[in-house]
């Protein structure tokens, strides 16, 4: 993926909706999601492959800042080097 976007959600409770450039591909999977506050480490969100080029991350907290990067996995399981980051500030309710 070559850039992700990130934006504050407009739900009830604070999210953070992703979306990203897809990876055209006949051997592609589906992407992993990461995600840190601050100069922490990066986490993986999602436990399962997204298979679509959009995520909500709906475990934030109002008022903080995250930064988002994606990776493409190919069906032998291979992962891409990251994406472009993306910040966003999770929306007060």
């Amino acid at each position: 993926p070559g850039y992700v976007e990130a934006v504050a959600g407009q739900a009830q409770r604070p999210t953070v909706d992703l979306s990203w450039e897809p990876v055209i591909s006949a051997r592609m999977a589906g992407y992993r999601v990461y995600r840190r506050q601050g100069e922490g480490a990066w986490r993986r969100l999602n436990p399962a492959l997204v298979t679509v080029p959009a995520y909500q991350d709906a475990n934030v907290v109002a008022g903080r800042s995250y930064t988002y990067r994606v990776t493409a996995v190919d069906v032998a399981g291979n992962e891409s080097g990251p994406s472009g980051l993306a910040e966003e500030t999770a929306p007060q309710p």
